[in-house]
C-alpha cells in the first residue's frame, strides 16, 4: 500500500564550526514536519553527519572533508534515506501517529549493532554467523565468505585475500582514492551500463585502445535509458560529457599503467576524433565553449531593476540577483557564502565587497557599483538580505523574470554526440535563467557599454578572455542587425 508523504534530504538551520548538520525530513499534508539526523557508525561511535553550505546542491554533497570519502557519503545519505521511509511505511501500516521517536528508532534499530559487528570482525575481533551464533573457527568464517556472492560480501573478501581485483572495477575505488578528484567517479555509471548490456567487462591488464573503442562507440550510439514523468526515455551524451569522459579513463590508463596492472600505454591510441577523416570520428564537430552563456541587455536589466513587484517574495530574489551581479558577477558559491562582515562601507557611503574566491583560493576586493546596489542595501538596512537555498534561488528567478516580462526568445545549442551538426531551440529568457546569469550579465553590460577588458577582468575576476570575446561577438552581431533594420521608407 502507498502512503502520502514525501521525504527530503535538507541541512539544520543551526551552524556549527563543522557546517550543518544532515537531516531526512518527512512531510505529510496538513501536518508538521518531522526531521530525522543522519548519523553513520564507525568503529562503534555514533558520527554526526555535518555539510558545509557551500558543498550542498539539492540533497548532495558536492565537495568538503568528512570521514569517508564523499562518493560514500552520498550512499550513505541515500541508504538513511531508505530506512526512513522504511520507517515510515511501517508506522503508517501499522495505523498508529508518526512521531519522530518511532521513526528514529526503526531508522536505526538494525544498524547499529550490525555495523558495530562488521567493524569488530574486520579487526578479528568478533566472527559471527547471520543468525548471530559465532563461527567455530577462523577458517569456518572463510569457508561462509567464499559462499557468498551478495555484493555486500565483496569487499570483505577482498580484505581475507578469497578474491583479487581483476577486472577494470575492481581497480576503480583506489583510483579515485589515490590519484583522481571524486568527480571522477562522473564516468563510473556509464562503464557499468556499458558491461551490462554488452557482456563486456574488461579485465584490467587488457585496458587498451581496442576496448575504448568498443566501449565509445557503444556509449555515443546508443546513450542511456532514463525515467521522465515515470517513462523510461532514452537519451544521448552531449559531446561535453564524451570528452570528460575520454580525459578520465586517460587518466585511468596512466593509473593502471604506473601500478603495472598493463605492461604498455595502448589506450592512448584511441582518439574521439580522427584527424585525417570526419567520417572516422566518434565525434563529428567541436562545440562552441560558450554556446549558452546568455545574459540580459542593460535595457532589460534595468527594466528588471526597476520592475514594481507586489509578491515581496519575487522582489527579494530580484534585489538578491541584482547585488549578486554587481557585486562582481560572483559565483554562486562565492555569493552564498557572504555575511555582512564581507561588506564595509566608506565615510562617503560607498559599498566594497572583501572576500576569497572559493574557486581560485584568491582575494577579492570589489568596489560595488553603487547606483544598483545602494538603493537595494537601503531598503534592507544596509544588510544582506536572506539567503535561499540555491536551487530555490534557480527556480524563483524564472518566476522573478517571467513576472517582469522577460520573455526575449533565445537560441540554445545542444552539442549531442550522436549526431554530426548541433541542435538548436528556442526558449523565452525565463524558462532558462539561473543564477550564472548574474555573472554573465556582468560581463555582458560592461561590454555593451564598450569599457576595456583589462577592466572588467578586475572587476569580475574573470581570467579566460575567450567569455570576453563571445559577449565582444554577441554585441558586435547585435549592431549588425540593429542597422540592417534601418531602412528608407
Amino acid at each position: 500500500m502507498k502512503f502520502p508523504y514525501q521525504t527530503a534530504r535538507v541541512l539544520k538551520r543551526y551552524v556549527s564550526k563543522d557546517g550543518q548538520q544532515v537531516l531526512i525530513r518527512v512531510r505529510r499534508k496538513n501536518e508538521n514536519d518531522i526531521e530525522i539526523p543522519v548519523y553513520d557508525y564507525v568503529g562503534g561511535e555514533v558520527v554526526k553527519v555535518k555539510v558545509r553550505k557551500e558543498y550542498w546542491e539539492k540533497g548532495y554533497v558536492r565537495g568538503g572533508r568528512y570521514h569517508i570519502p564523499i562518493r560514500e557519503l552520498n550512499l550513505l545519505l541515500a541508504e538513511v534515506e531508505g530506512d526512513v521511509k522504511d520507517a515510515v511505511n511501517i508506522i503508517l501500516s501499522q495505523k498508529t501517529k508518526l512521531s519522530r521517536e518511532k521513526i528514529l528508532y526503526l531508522t536505526y534499530k538494525h544498524k547499529e549493532q550490525a555495523i558495530i559487528d562488521e567493524e569488530r570482525i574486520r579487526k578479528g575481533d568478533l566472527i559471527v554467523r547471520e543468525d548471530g551464533g559465532a563461527f567455530e573457527s577462523e577458517d569456518g568464517f572463510y569457508e561462509f565468505l567464499e559462499r557468498q556472492n551478495d555484493p555486500k560480501y565483496m569487499e570483505m573478501k577482498r580484505q581475507a585475500g578469497i578474491i583479487s581485483k581483476r577486472y577494470l572495477l575492481d581497480f576503480w575505488e583506489d583510483f579515485i582514492s589515490d590519484r583522481a578528484p571524486n568527480s571522477y567517479n562522473l564516468s563510473r555509471s556509464s562503464i557499468v551500463r556499458y558491461i551490462q548490456d554488452t557482456g563486456d567487462n574488461c579485465l584490467a591488464k587488457d585496458f587498451n585502445s581496442a576496448w575504448l573503442s568498443k566501449y565509445f562507440t557503444h556509449i555515443v550510439e546508443n546513450g542511456y535509458l532514463t525515467k521522465r514523468k515515470g517513462k523510461e526515455v532514452r537519451l544521448y551524451y552531449e559531446i561535453s560529457t564524451i570528452q570528460k569522459y575520454f580525459k578520465i579513463l586517460r587518466s585511468f590508463g596512466k593509473y593502471l599503467f604506473e601500478n603495472e596492472i598493463i605492461a604498455k600505454e595502448d589506450y592512448k591510441r584511441f582518439s574521439l576524433q580522427d584527424k585525417d577523416s570526419k567520417k572516422g570520428s566518434l565525434i563529428k564537430y567541436k562545440p562552441n565553449a560558450f554556446k549558452n552563456n546568455h545574459a540580459l541587455y542593460k535595457s532589460e536589466f534595468d527594466q528588471l531593476f526597476k520592475f514594481n513587484f507586489t509578491d515581496k517574495s519575487n522582489e527579494l530574489i530580484r534585489d538578491l540577483f541584482i547585488i549578486q551581479t554587481w557585486f562582481g558577477g560572483l559565483r554562486k558559491s562565492d555569493f552564498f557564502d557572504l555575511t555582512n562582515d564581507n561588506i564595509t562601507k566608506d565615510a562617503k557611503g560607498n559599498i566594497t565587497i572583501e572576500f576569497e574566491q572559493h574557486k581560485t583560493g584568491t582575494k577579492v576586493i570589489n568596489p560595488a557599483n553603487q547606483n544598483y546596489v545602494l538603493p537595494i542595501l537601503k531598503k534592507y538596512n544596509y544588510e544582506l538580505p536572506k539567503f535561499p537555498s540555491p536551487n530555490k534561488y534557480n527556480l524563483r528567478l524564472k518566476k522573478v523574470f517571467k513576472a517582469a516580462g522577460l520573455d526575449r526568445k533565445l537560441k540554445f545549442e545542444y552539442g549531442f554526440s550522436n549526431q554530426e551538426k548541433p541542435t538548436f531551440v528556442y526558449h523565452e529568457m525565463h524558462e532558462m535563467v539561473s543564477n550564472k546569469w548574474a555573472r554573465n550579465c556582468a560581463v555582458s553590460i560592461l561590454v555593451e557599454l564598450d569599457y576595456p577588458d583589462h577592466k572588467i577582468k578586475r572587476f569580475s575576476g574573470h581570467e579566460d578572455e575567450k567569455m570576453l570575446a563571445h559577449y565582444r561577438e554577441v554585441h558586435k552581431k547585435d549592431v549588425e542587425n540593429m542597422l540592417n533594420d534601418v531602412r528608407p521608407e
